[in-house]
C-alpha cells in the first residue's frame, strides 16, 4: 500500500497522482528507478533540461519576467539534485505546509523548524530564523531576501562560479536538514549543514591505490 503522506510531500501533485496509479505488485521485488525521458532510463541533466523546457505543466517558461532564471539554474556547476531543487524552489513547487494545504492534503501551517511562522518555501530556505545563521555563517555570508526568485535571480547574475556552487549546495543541505527534522526528529547545527555542502563544492579526493 503506497504511503500517500509521504509521496505528497515529495513530488508535485500531478507526480504524486502518476505514482499512486502504479500497481503494486503481488510479491516482493528490487525497486528499479527509471527515467522515462532517455532511451537507457537513466536520468541526465541534458534530458533534464530538455524535459523542463518543452513541459509547461507546472510552470511556463515563456514569462518574459521569469525565463532567464530557468536555462540559468540547469547552468551552473553542481549537482544535478541541487540543481532539480533550485528549479522546483524557483517556481514554488517544494512540498512545504503552505504548498501541501493548497494541494487540499490536511495539515498546519506552522514551520515545523522555528513553530512560529507559516511555511512558504521562501521561509524554508531563507527568512526562518532557523536557517538565516546558516546562510551568515557560510563563506557567502549572506542575509535573507523576501521573494526566492528575485533573490536567486540577483546571485545568479552576481556570483562567481564558485559561488553560485555553494548557493545551490547550501540550499539542498538546507533542505535536508528540514526533512530530517520532520521525518526522523534529528536537527543538525548550522556548522554540520555548512560541512553537508562544502562536501558537494569539494567533493573530498578519492584514496590512491598502493603502488
Amino acid at each position: 500500500m503506497w504511503d500517500t503522506q509521504r509521496i505528497a510531500a515529495i513530488f508535485t501533485q500531478p507526480q504524486a497522482e502518476m505514482i499512486l496509479k502504479i500497481p503494486l505488485p503481488t510479491q516482493a521485488r528490487e525497486d528499479q528507478l527509471m527515467w522515462n525521458q532517455s532511451k537507457q532510463g537513466n536520468y541526465t541533466v541534458k534530458s533534464g533540461h530538455h524535459s523542463t523546457l518543452f513541459n509547461t505543466d507546472e510552470a511556463s517558461t515563456s514569462n518574459p519576467n521569469t525565463s532567464y532564471i530557468w536555462p540559468t539554474i540547469w547552468e551552473v556547476n553542481t549537482q544535478p539534485r541541487c540543481k532539480e531543487f533550485m528549479w522546483r524552489a524557483a517556481q514554488n513547487a517544494q512540498p512545504v505546509k503552505v504548498k501541501l494545504q493548497q494541494r487540499g492534503i490536511s495539515t498546519d501551517l506552522i514551520c515545523p523548524l522555528c513553530g512560529e511562522d507559516q511555511e512558504p518555501a521562501c521561509h524554508v530556505i531563507l527568512t526562518c530564523h532557523e536557517v538565516r545563521a546558516i546562510w551568515f555563517l557560510s563563506p557567502l555570508r549572506l542575509v535573507e531576501g523576501m521573494d526566492f526568485k528575485a533573490w536567486l535571480e540577483h546571485l545568479l547574475s552576481n556570483l562567481p562560479e564558485s559561488g553560485q556552487k555553494w548557493l545551490f549546495s547550501l540550499a539542498w543541505a538546507i533542505w535536508k536538514r528540514r526533512n530530517m527534522w520532520v521525518f526522523d526528529e534529528k536537527k543538525l547545527p548550522p556548522d554540520q549543514v555548512i560541512l553537508q555542502a562544502s562536501r558537494m563544492v569539494i567533493p573530498e579526493a578519492e584514496p590512491k591505490e598502493r603502488q
